[in-house]
């Protein structure tokens, strides 16, 4: 609930200011990737699909098979598993659906079924796409940074990464 309920209130802040674009990152961000992004985020924004709300750009449930080539994918509903939360771009308009929807949280909560922020955000925002770059992945290594939420899964991420730098890097 405390990741969910941040989620929100970074979204909400970034209206208030008047920021046209933000983007997210969960504190397990890792951008490592960042020197092969095929475009930088202000690019990635630009070319997203007309009326985007959301480009996620750590998306665990897409295949292995990327390419420099960057296109959008609208992800199935509901968000499968995968669908991460760890770093995500939000237009104007995005932010004035989630922001409109914290105006009754207890109602949308009801009407999602879902507290997890990865269901709920998704759920809120109408167009939500997919980056078929993964430009972000989430960081975890044992040793420094072992997550405490998805502790089932953490292995996962770090296959993730390395396959995903082995395809960009043509290895």
């Amino acid at each position: 609930m405390g990741c969910t309920l941040s989620h929100l209130k970074a979204l909400a802040t970034a209206y208030r200011q008047g920021h046209e674009v933000v983007l997210v990152l969960e504190d397990d961000a890792d951008l490592t990737a960042e020197a092969i992004w095929p475009l930088s985020l202000s690019e990635l924004a630009a070319k997203a699909p007309a009326n985007w709300h959301c480009v996620n750009l750590c998306d665990f449930s897409t295949s292995l098979s990327w390419s420099q080539e960057v296109s959008f994918s609208a992800p199935p509903r509901p968000i499968p598993v995968g669908f991460s939360t760890v770093a995500y771009l939000v237009s104007r308009s995005g932010l004035a659906a989630a922001t409109g929807a914290l105006k009754d949280p207890a109602a949308t909560i009801g009407q999602l079924k879902t507290c997890a922020a990865d269901k709920l955000i998704f759920g809120i925002l109408d167009q939500v796409y997919s980056c078929s770059f993964p430009m972000i992945s989430a960081y975890n290594n044992h040793e420094e940074h072992d997550s405490t939420i998805h502790t089932d899964h953490t292995d996962m991420h770090c296959i993730w990464v390395r396959d995903m730098l082995k395809a960009q890097l043509g290895e």
